[in-house]
């Protein structure tokens, strides 16, 4: 059961590692009207990536 905990800690740092992409995606995409789902978008992608990533390290 140990590996379930460790997959539960790396998506709970993926979920807000989205969260907190997404919020910086909504803000950048003030400053880029024109590009307004892109930004979004990816805002959530490397989020997830930085969340996934610090989620491993943690664990």
């Amino acid at each position: 059961m140990k590996s379930g905990n460790k997959k539960d800690k790396v998506f709970y740092y993926v979920g807000w590692g989205i969260a907190y992409g997404t919020f910086a995606g909504g803000i950048f995409s003030v400053l880029l009207p024109e590009h307004l789902l892109v930004v979004l978008f990816m805002g959530s992608a490397f989020g997830a990536v930085i969340g996934a990533i610090l989620g491993k390290i943690k664990t």
